[in-house]
């Protein structure tokens, strides 16, 4: 059978699948809409384009009212597709090419994704209609996405009377459960539809155990994140910072969900929480050395580069006796940690998910919820991004003046310990002269100067070299300080 007319029957089939579930008026809407955008598309830029269509979208939504609910799920998947066909620099829709056109809009009516999704690259639909591929064991994808589909309605049904607590973590467990099985079962019908992927749609364990809520709005559909993260994400945070890229991300992946308050706060909260724990991760992790408190991401960096280039340790170096005793308790500290951000992330999906009950609400009464839970969850995310960006960097500032007062001070063989690797000479006495020198030199950009000259330089945190300084400099001579002396400074 040749090419084109394969994608013609995928064009004709996703049409006829849309009369079939929905109604004729719908399906000719639905077209109408794609052949318009398609002529368009064509004859304004790209920029017009990408603002446009969710926006026609949306008062589309708005003008049709209820009968929309039924064309929200292929609206939404045509608008994806439609997005990543205008965003790829090398397709360009050439109307007078009819195998082109062809091509396309069997991508955009691909019964395999039509009614429930997922987004899948055009590269991807091109190769399962000119070059498709079968496996026998796709199949075995409907076991999980059978036992999700009994979790979402039977066994969630045993609870749906449930108050309190419970009974919103039976919503969100349905609706997460929904999803799955959707993602599954769609699975299914594109790798009988000739598609070859790679990984699955989802992974619910990193939902069901949700360490990172970062992984957790990945794993919930990665065809979507894939989408997002590249053509939206990377093109906004090339030209502006990474909180602004994050939010923006988020507020396009609710837009195109359409008029549904509910999903698009539940898509912001998500969005800043990932941004507040990432940073939190991030800074705390790097700064107190503890490793197994990084977000993923880095730590799969850490460990590429690690076995590119291992350390040499030597075997008889004193700090490997002093880093293996602190393992214990670093790994503690760590465990620790990990198991709050666990805990803190349930009570985030539960909080969000308390809206997704059996019927969908409308602004005011989500509002009402949230209220209700007094904005817990939100409150929250605003205190770990406030302390990431002012409490950390005060903090820091703070403890950076006063290592550098015990620097420039008369005791600074005593209060400076350990001592800085970079100011020792290769005879083991200690550059007072060049730290000092670089101190005063240094740019206004703390963190530039520290990881530049002081690399790890963990007695910043030390409450001892705190109590020193301040002591030395401020109380003295006082009854307090003299206690304070006795209680810190060891006898020598």
């Amino acid at each position: 059978m040749d090419i084109p007319i394969r994608h013609t029957i995928s064009f004709i089939s996703g049409f006829l699948l849309l009369v079939k579930f929905h109604t004729v008026a719908l399906a000719v809407f639905a077209l109408s809409f794609v052949m318009f955008w398609v002529n368009i598309s064509s004859a304004i830029s790209k920029k017009y384009v990408v603002v446009l269509l969710p926006v026609s979208a949306l008062l589309g939504e708005l003008f049709i009212g209820e009968a929309w609910s039924g064309l929200r799920g292929p609206m939404l998947i045509f608008l994806l597709k439609f997005l990543s066909v205008v965003l790829t620099d090398d397709l360009k829709i050439e109307l007078n090419d009819m195998e082109q056109v062809a091509s396309v809009m069997g991508y955009y009516f691909h019964p395999a994704t039509m009614l429930l999704g997922p987004w899948i690259p055009f590269s991807l639909y091109k190769k399962s209609i000119e070059s498709p591929s079968f496996r026998i064991s796709s199949l075995l994808l409907i076991i999980p996405g059978a036992i999700f589909l009994i979790l979402s309605t039977c066994v969630s049904s045993l609870f749906e009377k449930s108050t309190g607590w419970i009974g919103e973590a039976n919503d969100t467990i349905a609706f997460h459960c929904s999803n799955y099985y959707i993602l599954y079962f769609t699975q299914v019908l594109v790798l009988l539809g000739g598609a070859h992927t790679v990984t699955n749609f989802c992974n619910p364990m990193k939902v069901f155990f949700p360490f990172e809520l970062y992984e957790v709005c990945r794993a919930w559909n990665y065809p979507v994140h894939e989408f997002l993260r590249k053509h939206v994400f990377l093109s906004i945070k090339a030209s502006t910072s990474t909180f602004k890229a994050i939010m923006l991300t988020f507020f396009v992946s609710a837009t195109l969900h359409g008029l549904n308050f509910p999903i698009f706060a539940t898509l912001m909260i998500l969005g800043l929480g990932s941004f507040s724990e990432f940073e939190f991760r991030r800074k705390v992790g790097t700064n107190f050395n503890l490793a197994g408190i990084l977000p993923s991401s880095i730590q799969e960096k850490r460990a590429a580069k690690l076995a590119k280039d291992p350390p040499i340790k030597k075997p008889n170096d004193p700090e490997n006796a002093q880093a293996s005793d602190k393992t214990f308790s670093k790994a503690f500290i760590q465990a620790f940690i990990n198991l709050s951000f666990l805990l803190l992330n349930y009570y985030h999906l539960f909080f969000v998910g308390s809206v997704f009950g059996s019927h969908e609400l409308p602004m005011i009464d989500t509002l009402v919820v949230f209220s209700m839970k007094n904005w817990t969850s939100p409150l929250i995310i605003v205190g770990m991004i406030f302390y990431s960006y002012f409490i950390y960097s005060w903090t820091k500032e703070f403890l950076w003046s006063i290592f550098e007062n015990a620097a420039k001070s008369g005791y600074a063989d005593k209060l400076i310990r350990p001592f800085p690797k970079n100011y020792l000479r290769s005879d083991g006495i200690r550059d007072f002269e060049s730290l000092s020198k670089d101190i005063i030199g240094r740019p206004s950009y703390l963190k530039q100067f520290l990881s530049k000259n002081l690399p790890k330089n963990k007695h910043l945190y030390k409450k001892r070299v705190f109590a020193k300084v301040f002591l030395q400099q401020k109380i003295s001579s006082s009854r307090f300080g003299a206690f304070c002396k006795r209680r810190w400074w060891p006898r020598r």
